[in-house]
């Protein structure tokens, strides 16, 4: 299953709409299509992470104190 942009978006926001603050943010981009996700928790961004990253996405997710986690360290996002 491959990740896609709706129409012609080319930039889609998602976040957590409770009004928390966001621990993790995701920024995937590909060619022309930039999708960026924000979301608490951690298991949630390390899943959708590999996922964009599978499909051929460039992908960089960032902590809450700023810590830059590349595809290869995906798997400590999700490690309990």
């Amino acid at each position: 299953m491959r990740p896609k942009l709706a129409g012609n978006e080319s930039k889609r926001w998602t976040g957590d709409d409770r009004g928390q603050e966001l621990a993790y943010r995701m920024i995937a981009e590909r060619e022309n299509e930039t999708v960026k996700v924000e979301r608490q928790s951690r298991l949630m961004i390390g899943f959708k992470a590999k996922i964009f990253a599978s499909a051929g996405w460039k992908v960089i997710v960032t902590d809450g104190e700023g810590k830059s986690y590349e595809p290869a360290e995906f798997e400590k996002l999700m490690a309990a």
